[in-house]
Parts: C-alpha cells; structure tokens; sequence
C-alpha cells in the first residue's frame, strides 16, 4: 500500500476541490480550495509552490482556512485593502 501524500498543514487523504489559481510570476501560485473545517464548510488560500518529489504544484505551510460564514468579512477586508 503506498503512502497518500499531505496536503496543507495536516494528512488529507483526498485532495480538496480546487476553485481557483491565481499564478505568481516566480513560478509559485495562491490556490483557493473547498476544504471543511471541522466539518464546517470552510474555503482554504494557500501558497502553492513545485514539489520536486511529485513533480507537480503542491500546498504549503503558508496560507488560512476560513469558515464560508466568514468570507463576506474576508472579501471586506480584502476590498478596504485594495483601495
């Protein structure tokens, strides 16, 4: 039986549904997944960057899992800063 690869900061058997990428210009990207959080329904934003041992773009350390009762308070946020 092989080993299923970790995903973000914890074992995850499956990997989560992606629902957005946005590509850095250093090869790197910020991917935006459907992930339950305890089992609440949660959206994790993650910096993604080349895992050489699976030779494809994988999770890091860097990045929050927030509840989706929460994003409206996010996308605020997110809009005071971009002004």
């Amino acid at each position: 039986m092989s080993e299923q690869p970790v995903y973000g900061a914890s074992l995850c058997p499956v990997r989560p549904a992606v629902l957005a990428e946005i590509a850095l210009p250093n090869g790197q990207a910020i991917r935006v997944a459907d992930t339950p959080l305890n089992g609440v329904p949660a959206i994790d934003i993650r910096l993604c960057t080349d895992w050489r041992s699976l030779g494809e773009i994988g999770p890091t350390n860097i990045g929050i899992k927030i509840p989706k009762a929460s994003l409206p308070a996010l996308i605020e946020a997110l809009q005071v800063a971009a002004r």
